[in-house]
């Protein structure tokens, strides 16, 4: 409950900052899931030990059970969104929160 709640107060303060700082400087947000970074590859390393997966690729599979394209997210895919939000080539975008989940949210945000 206090994660959803947090996350929501931090959208919210991106769309005032998006308002109140354009045009000179555009806010926008990634609303990452599941990325295969150091923390998931640590907890499932640690899955590995206390014998929670028999394999790396279970641990992968676990966390990427509930997403609909079966995988989770790669760093590069992260980055690569970063990029483009900091290019020229996304200069009309303001004020988004851009999932990058593989369609993994339930909600309208």
């Amino acid at each position: 409950m206090l994660s959803n709640s947090v996350r929501m107060s931090v959208i919210g303060l991106m769309k005032t900052l998006a308002r109140e700082l354009g045009p000179e400087i555009r806010v926008n947000a990634i609303l990452q899931s599941a990325h295969e970074t150091d923390r998931i590859t640590n907890l499932i390393e640690s899955g590995l030990e206390s014998g929670k997966f028999s394999s790396y690729q279970d641990g992968l599979d676990f966390y990427a059970a509930d997403v609909p394209l079966k995988r989770i997210g790669q760093p590069e895919e992260l980055g690569d969104l970063a990029a483009f939000l900091s290019s020229p080539r996304s200069g009309y975008l303001n004020g988004a929160a851009i999932p990058l989940e593989g369609g993994s949210s339930r909600s309208n945000l």
